[in-house]
């Protein structure tokens, strides 16, 4: 036998023994009021508590999202400031912060005083040096190579930053020693490798005396002597071979490191014997250990490695 609600009229089935589940209203005789208030409650209950559940998840997804920015940020900016402490030779809390810590002046000498400019490569002086070199010296350091110049009698008015700034190093002083009466002083060439073209003569102001001055690609002569130029500019160009093919360098070319302060060659007897006429107690400091090397190495040639 069928039963329909006596609210709503819906037909019945067996699970509305009770209750009408479509509108609540009392069906059986043995259901109390207050049951069916408990049922109503209770329907009631569930559906907040589900409100409450969803609510709670989307406002935790939406806080555990502002959490994972929050660190990613973090990490970013970390990262940021660990890069820029690195470049800057910095600590974290010197970047962070600039003000926070003071240096003291004595800790902030110049780079230039402490870590000596190393030796350019590309220049491989050797390949402007011609084959039968009998003296030659080079300097990486301009003060060191002015120093020298004063030594060898040529008198000079260079300027540092002129040598710093408009050259690449290194700086070279040849000697063809006088061989005879008729030559009564001797040869002097020397060197430079500008860093840009510069106009004739820049050189040669500098320096007073019976010297020329020599322009080719990338190489600058200054000599008292038409030989010793005519000699640098065929090894310069290809037409001469150059020192680099001597087979006496060859074979002590990896001896010598490639980077350092000063260095000297000596291939010849004549050389020998010019150097062994040297005032070494005359010497600036840094020449008069480069020359003292050379002959304690036994060899062709000496160097002066950067303290």
């Amino acid at each position: 036998m069928s039963r329909n609600c006596p609210q709503c009229g819906r037909n019945l089935s067996k699970a509305d023994v009770y209750f009408c589940s479509s509108c609540g209203a009392v069906v059986g005789n043995s259901a109390e009021v207050m049951n069916k208030r408990y049922y109503q409650v209770y329907n009631v209950a569930l559906s907040a508590k589900n409100i409450t559940a969803s609510s709670f998840s989307f406002w935790g997804l939406l806080a555990g999202a502002g959490v994972f920015l929050l660190l990613s940020a973090s990490a970013i900016l970390s990262s940021y400031l660990m890069g820029s402490a690195v470049s800057n030779g910095k600590t974290m809390l010197e970047t962070a912060f600039p003000n926070a810590v003071v240096q003291s002046e004595e800790l902030q000498a110049p780079v230039e005083a402490t870590v000596p400019a190393p030796a350019e490569k590309g220049i491989e002086v050797e390949s402007f040096l011609p084959f039968d070199t009998n003296f030659a010296a080079v300097f990486y350091s301009p003060s060191d190579f002015t120093d020298a110049l004063d030594f060898f009698g040529v008198e000079n008015s260079f300027d540092l930053d002129f040598l710093k700034n408009s050259n690449r190093p290194p700086f070279v002083v040849m000697v063809d020693p006088a061989t005879n009466e008729a030559e009564e002083e001797n040869g002097i060439g020397i060197l430079f490798f500008p860093g840009n073209t510069v106009p004739e003569g820049s050189y040669k102001k500098y320096i007073s005396g019976e010297f020329s001055e020599t322009s080719l690609d990338g190489l600058v002569i200054v000599t008292n002597r038409s030989e010793m130029r005519n000699e640098i500019a065929g090894v310069s160009k290809g037409l001469k071979k150059g020192l680099n093919l001597n087979s006496l360098y060859v074979n002590i070319k990896n001896k010598i490191p490639e980077i350092v302060r000063s260095k000297i060659f000596v291939f010849t007897d004549a050389g020998v014997g010019y150097v062994n006429k040297f005032d070494v107690g005359a010497m600036p400091e840094t020449l008069k250990t480069l020359v003292l090397n050379y002959m304690g190495s036994g060899s062709y040639y000496g160097f002066l490695k950067y303290e």
